[in-house]
Formats: structure tokens, sequence, C-alpha cells
């Protein structure tokens, strides 16, 4: 054991304020806020320059242009929302000169509990289990060790537990890759963490409190600025609230208005408040945004309580960015209205963009030379037992087979189409493979491998519709013979392989064509097989006979992207699917499992499955208990979409 660093310790005053216990259930208003986390355009910042000192280490998190959460895109740089003063709960949200940023609230200190901080870099960090900053500003932990109590130590001491963060995560923990002590190095960290106050890791590794709230007895609760009170889950000024003056609860009468925590003379017009000797509307004064004195910096202006950009014309407010809702997919025709995976933004209406060479049809890029429920033109469908060719609906033909005249035939055997349409054996001669012969003597002999003479012809009876498994036997006309027996057509959107219809867009057997099989641990997406992470986050679906494993179709989510089931699952079993792909953490029952709740949703992208819009309090139901299914109005399955409002979900 290394002897520890000397530091310096601080004790953790008790809380005065009252406080309210975070409810998840009634958090979808704060869940505006989270959703800013996921914001990616703030392009105002200067090339080259940092909001602080932890952006010059994650201006570029994976490499590749990308950041990590909590991180965010700021322009050129990646931001922390919850600590940086120049992006404090946004992009360009500047608290201004001397003033921190706690939880995504501008402050004018750092918070004395229930963790007391200290202010290193204009960032508000906790030096008993900061190892950059350990004990002291600037007091960085060697390789190798962890800040415990204040002091760089081996291993975390026994009030601490050792939490995995991300590489982003600004817990300054040792880095299990790469250099400990570079900031820039990938993979996970160890930090030390104090489960009843840490806001990354409260009452549990890895349970982060949201911006605006923080870590108390291991609980998240509402965070509110030095100069404010948590007066039952508000963030009140006892020194102006007409509701709570002096102290929470204790109202002013009549006219009066609240003065230095005093009530006194009159009252301020409804929907606005008294600070000092102005009645200001905490709604829109930028000199009063929110709360008393909180002023928002230039350009910025009050809307809603916050401060926000001023967006230039024909652009709109979204999620504090400027947004034109005429070509944004997030924000298409208004805020939070995502355009799905494979669409784009046309005049504020999602609409299809298909590749070279399709059309889209009734939301769906298809061929019209070759798609039967659209041959031609859109709506144009061929009849059971017909295929689309050049546009046109014909016969389905075996592989083996040609459509000559509207009839499939063998033009290997067939003497009236011998090695092509048209071409017709004489008397006497058969048709052997595709050239016409003298049918005499051991007349089977003149006929390819696997064909039969039937009726002074060579047939082949796996795949020839009037001779099919013997002579004679022929099939009607919505059936095809495949390998001797006369079978249905497959369902538009699958293909007969054998004699099983498949889809090959997903089907690792037969990926992109029959009889394509994808190698061991492989997948099929979208024709083409390919690695990829574990379906449904690695996660095993509790319902009996609920396989996680492989896949055959996939639906569209009300978050966008889409998500993978198999063709026959139950609808609790796809219900569970839903949640499991668009879910951050695993789903819980919600009643029973035939329903699935967690309490943060989408906010990520998945290469094979598209992005998903950040959702809180997300359930996924297929019965209609209690939040679910309100009057059972959302079947079979519902989800609730980017707006936090349910609907139906296919």
């Amino acid at each position: 054991m290394i002897d520890p660093l000397p530091t310096a310790r601080h004790e953790h005053p008790t809380a005065h304020s009252r406080r309210s216990p975070l409810k998840l259930r009634s958090l979808f208003p704060i869940g505006l806020l989270l959703a800013v986390t996921m914001a990616t355009a703030c392009d105002d910042t200067p090339p080259g320059v940092f909001s602080n000192l932890d952006d010059a280490a994650v201006a570029d998190d994976l490499g590749t242009g990308e950041c990590v959460l909590p991180n965010i895109r700021c322009g050129r740089v990646c931001a922390n929302p919850a600590e940086d003063p120049a992006n404090c709960g946004g992009c360009s949200i500047n608290c201004g000169r001397g003033r921190v940023c706690v939880n995504g609230r501008c402050d004018n200190q750092c918070p004395e509990s229930p963790a007391r901080q200290t202010r290193c870099n204009d960032r508000c960090t906790d030096t008993n289990v900061d190892r950059v900053n350990c004990g002291g500003c600037g007091a960085q932990c060697p390789a190798g060790q962890v800040c415990s109590g204040g002091a760089c130590q081996i291993e975390c001491g026994p009030q601490y537990t050792s939490c995995m963060s991300s590489a982003a995560s600004p817990d300054g923990g040792v880095r299990d890759a790469g250099d400990a002590g570079d900031a820039a190095a990938t993979g996970p960290s160890v930090r030390c963490a104090d489960i009843r106050s840490d806001d990354q890791h409260c009452g549990a590794c890895g349970n982060a409190c949201p911006l605006g709230f923080s870590c108390v007895s291991g609980a998240c609760e509402l965070r509110c600025p030095s100069t404010q009170t948590n007066c039952d889950g508000r963030c009140v000024s006892l020194m102006t609230s007409v509701t709570d003056c002096g102290a929470c609860g204790m109202a002013c009468t009549g006219q009066q208005r609240c003065v230095d925590g005093v009530c006194t003379g009159m009252a301020c017009p409804a929907g606005t408040m008294a600070c000092g000797t102005t009645c200001a509307d905490l709604q829109t004064s930028a000199s009063h945004c929110g709360a008393c004195n909180m002023a928002c910096p230039a350009p910025q202006f009050c809307r809603a309580g916050r401060c926000v950009l001023e967006c230039p014309t024909g652009n709109t407010m979204c999620a504090n960015r400027c947004v034109d809702t005429m070509t944004d997919r997030v924000h298409c025709g208004g805020c939070g209205m995502m355009c799905p995976a494979g669409q784009d933004c046309v005049s504020g209406a999602c609409r299809l963009t298909c590749p070279l060479a399709t059309t889209a049809c009734m939301a769906r890029c298809v061929d019209l030379s070759s798609d039967r429920v659209n041959c031609g033109a859109c709506g144009t469908a061929c009849t059971a037992g017909q295929l689309c060719t050049g546009g046109m609906c014909a016969p389905r033909c075996a592989d083996t087979q040609t459509s000559c005249g509207g009839v499939c035939v063998d033009t290997a055997v067939d003497p009236s189409h011998c090695g092509g349409c048209g071409i017709t054996c004489g008397p006497g001669y058969a048709c052997a493979a595709g050239i016409c012969r003298t049918l005499a003597g051991a007349d089977v002999q003149l006929c390819a491998p696997g064909s039969v003479v039937c009726g002074g012809s060579c047939v082949n009876i796996r795949n020839d519709n009037a001779h099919c498994g013997r002579c004679g036997n022929r099939c009607t006309a919505d059936r095809a013979c495949v390998l001797g027996m006369c079978v249905a057509p497959c369902v538009a959107g699958q293909t007969r392989c054998g004699v099983t219809c498949t889809d090959p867009q997903f089907d690792p057997a037969n990926c992109g064509m029959c009889g394509r099989r994808c190698a061991a641990g492989m997948f099929c997406v979208r024709g083409v097989c390919g690695t990829m992470p574990p379906l449904y986050h690695g996660w095993s679906c509790p319902i009996a006979g609920c396989l996680t494993t492989t896949y055959n179709a996939m639906a569209p989510t009300n978050q966008g992207g889409q998500y993978p089931y198999i063709m026959g699952d139950t609808l609790a079993c796809r219900a569970w699917k839903l949640a499991a792909t668009v879910c951050t953490t695993m789903p819980t029952p919600y009643t029973d499992n035939n329903n699935w709740t967690c309490p943060m949703a989408g906010g990520f992208t998945d290469a094979a499955f598209g992005t998903f819009c950040p959702v809180t309090n997300q359930y996924a139901c297929s019965t209609c208990p209690g939040a679910c299914n309100a009057a059972c109005a959302y079947t079979p399955l519902s989800l609730r979409n980017c707006m936090g409002l349910e609907r139906a979900q296919p």
C-alpha cells in the first residue's frame, strides 16, 4: 500500500433547505431539459477555442468527431452541460464572468452540501474523489491510483464505492486503457464515489442525476442556485417570493409583496414578481429570468424562464437550438417531430428518400421493374402466382424455368421452347439439354439429368407446373411447382427459398439471396452479412419463449428508428423487445410481463436500427392497465413518442 499524498480535508455541512425527493413519474417537464444533452448544433464557438479546460481534452472523444455522454457537441468542441459555464444546461448558455455551472444551472458559487465542492479551473469538483484535483486544485494522482477521501490511494476507502465511468465523464478516475493521467485516454475510468452524495453515481454506480438535480442521501433531489431555496420541489427566492417570503410556505397576504424576505406594501400584478423595487415577469425578463437577478447575457433573451439564443428569421428555437423546421429531420414541421430512419424533411414534412432506380410508394422505396405490389407503377399489383419482370406481371417461374408467352417452361427439356422461347422440336424429336435430338431407343437417356419423359417430352418433374412430382400432375394457376410439390406463392416482401418463404433482408440462412448463409456469429442486416452488437443491449427477455439471439422482421418505433423481432412473437414479447431496443437501462415490468417501463429511453443512434429521440418515463404496453393504453385507445402496442405522448405502435 502506497502512503497517501498529503491533502486537505473538508467537512460536509448539513443542508438547511427543505427538499422533496425526486419522483420519476413527475419529471416530464424536466425531460425537456434532459433532451438538451442530445443537441448537435451550437456552431458559434470559434475554431480551436474551448469553453473550459476539460473541453480541450474531449474535443473529439471518440477520434471520429463524436462526443461521449454526458458531453454534447457544441460547435467544434464536446462540452458537459452539467458543469461548463460557457454551455450551462445547453450550447452557448454562458453563465458570465465569475459564475459557475452546477448541474446545468448557473450559480454564483459552488455548492456547500451535501458534499462541499471547490472551484478548480472554473469547474466545481469534489476534491475528496477527483483524482485530477485530489485534496486541492491541480493535485493530480499518479497513474494507477484513485482519489479517496482527498488522498491518492491504491484503492477506494471503506466509505466509498468503486464505480466505473465513461471516458468523457469529468470524474478524474483511473483509466483502464491508456495513460491514467491522460485526460484524453479512451475506455472506462474508476471513481471512488460516495453514493450518498455523488451526482454521477447516486444510490448506486451509474445512476446519474438529471440536470438541475443533485444527490442527497442516495436520492436525486432538485438543486437550486445559491440565491434560491428548494420549497416542496420549487426553486424560489425567499427574499422576493410572495408565496414563500422569508421561509418556505410563508405567503404574503392581500396586496403585499415580498421585499428582502419581508411582506410589505403593494403586491405586483398577476404573472409578475417583485425583484427589489421592480415587478418582473420571470418568464420573459432578461434581467430576472426564472428568478430575481438571474440576468441573461447578450445576445440571449428570456423565454419560459430560461436564457436562450435569439433565432434568426425563419428559424425556431427547439431544445435550445435554432433550427429550420422546414428542413430539420429532428424537428420537421415543429419541435420534436423527428423523421423516421430513411426519411428527410422536405417543406416541413417527412418524406422518404429513395436511392437511384427506386421509387417511393406508400412510404416504401421499391423497384417498379420487379416489385409485385407496385409493378410498373405504384399500386399496380400482380395477381397470385405472378412475378413482376421488367415492370410487367408474368407467371411466377422457378429458378430453372423461363416465362414464354405467359407460361413457365424449362427450355432445357421443353420441345416447344427448346433452348429458348419458340424453338420447337419436330415429330420424333425430344428436347434434351436445350437441343432437339432424335427420340429413339432408350428415351430417357436423351433427357437431361433429373428429367423424365412425359408424353414424348423430357420434363423436370421437380419444377414443371404441368408434371409436378409425376407425369400429368398439373399445378393450379395460383400454385408453383417447387421440388416436385405444388406450393402457394409467398406473401409480398418475402422470397421462396426451396419450400420456405423468407425475407432475404434479415434471414442469416438466405442473406440477400437464397442459399447465401452468413458465417457463425454474423447477422443479416438489409441483405448484407456483418457483425453487430448483441440485440436488445445484450439483455435476456424474462418471458418464456421470447428469443433474443436473432430476428427476421423489423418495425418503426414512435421514437424514430426501428426495433427487431421474430414473426410470430407474442404481443408481450414484442412489447419487451420494443422497450429493450429504445431504453437505456433494462426495462422493468409495469404491473406484469405484458407491459414494460424505463426511466430514460433513446438519445442515441444504433448502426443497424437508426436514431432514437430522448424520452423520459417510457412505457411499452401490450395490455391496458394504469398508465398503459389509456382507455385501450392505442392498441395492440403503444409507446410514447418524442413529445412524450402515448401513441399506437406498429
